[in-house]
């Protein structure tokens, strides 16, 4: 059964240890945040992606209205990255965000994430159904 792991005005995060899911939903009041705040935010998932260790992740940024920026993008990628691999990840899926911008800076950081193999899936999605089904496939 899924329950909160944290909150912020910005965004949900939750876990499902049945399945292994840790899901992170962004909030459309993601827009408010600077770049200071997004860095937070994306340290405190780190931190409960290292307590839980789960084997897949599902990201949902649909609704994602703060892109990262091109200084940070690097910094994203390295620390999911890292994190990802040291928790020994499975797959993480990333729903993108409706807006453009948004959805550029997500392929970039995928991009940037992808430089080299890395021991995990990543794939991006249109929608929360197919990247769930994608998960959920051994």
């Amino acid at each position: 059964m899924k329950y909160e792991v944290f909150s912020h005005f910005s965004m949900i995060v939750e876990y499902d240890p049945e399945t292994g899911i840790f899901y992170d939903t962004v909030l459309p009041d993601s827009i408010d945040l600077d770049e200071d705040e997004q860095k937070k935010v994306l340290i405190k998932i780190v931190e409960n992606l290292k307590i839980l260790k789960p084997k897949y992740y599902l990201s949902d940024q649909s609704d994602l209205a703060c892109p990262f920026f091109a200084d940070i993008q690097e910094w994203v990628a390295k620390l999911f990255v890292e994190t990802n691999t040291a928790i020994a990840l499975k797959k993480h899926a990333i729903i993108q965000s409706k807006d453009i911008f948004s959805a550029v800076s997500a392929e970039q950081t995928v991009d940037e994430a992808i430089k080299s193999p890395l021991p995990y899936e990543v794939r991006l999605f249109d929608n929360k159904k197919d990247a769930i089904n994608w998960l959920n496939m051994m």
